[in-house]
């Protein structure tokens, strides 16, 4: 630790030292864990979206094509 604030209170160290306090970084820590899960939850509406388009896109069309005897 530095000698010069060792007499200073736990939040008069965090401001001299510009540290944010433990319950900041613990909210902010929570804060970005949310937004993570976010963004995967975005992700996987994003997935089943464009799976349930080519789904619908698809449907319909399983007796066209070159290949098949209608």
């Amino acid at each position: 630790m530095v000698s010069s604030c060792s007499k200073l209170s736990y939040f008069d160290k965090l401001k001299y030292l510009g540290i944010p306090t433990l319950k900041y970084r613990r909210y902010r820590g929570d804060m970005i864990e949310t937004g993570c899960v976010k963004m995967q939850d975005m992700k996987m509406q994003d997935v089943r979206m464009k799976d349930q388009v080519a789904r619908q896109e698809n449907a319909g069309h399983e007796n066209e094509g070159p290949n098949c005897k209608a």
